[in-house]
């Protein structure tokens, strides 16, 4: 495959995809900005996780935070956010004393029939 092929390539889908992105996505009364929901998956330390849990429940965005089973420790449900808003609340979990790993889901955009 040719070096321009490539890169014509990727610049359809990254067209077509902000083509689909931009047709599903809230868009925030000033300025237009696209905003995303998250869920974001946590792994503590052993008997951390209520701390955890209420330091994620304090950042300003966040819909829910509970403890799940698995392999991961705690799942984070976000309202409609910024991706720059999102980053935030994922690096203070992250920061947060007992946590080892934190995992962001973006969710995609609602496909419309006929897309």
């Amino acid at each position: 495959m040719s070096k321009r092929f490539r890169v014509a390539s990727e610049a359809l889908l990254v067209v077509g995809w902000r083509k689909i992105y931009t047709r599903s996505c809230d868009w925030r009364q000033s300025g237009g900005i696209p905003t995303v929901k998250a869920c974001i998956l946590v792994n503590c330390k052993l008997l951390k996780m209520r701390k955890v849990v209420q330091v994620a429940k304090r950042e300003p965005g966040v819909k829910d935070a509970f403890p799940v089973h698995g392999r991961w420790d705690l799942a984070v449900e976000t309202e409609d956010l910024e991706l720059s808003d999102i980053a935030d609340i994922g690096m203070h979990i992250y920061r947060t004393e007992g946590v080892e790993i934190v995992e962001t889901l973006i969710a995609f955009p609602e496909a419309k029939r006929g897309d």
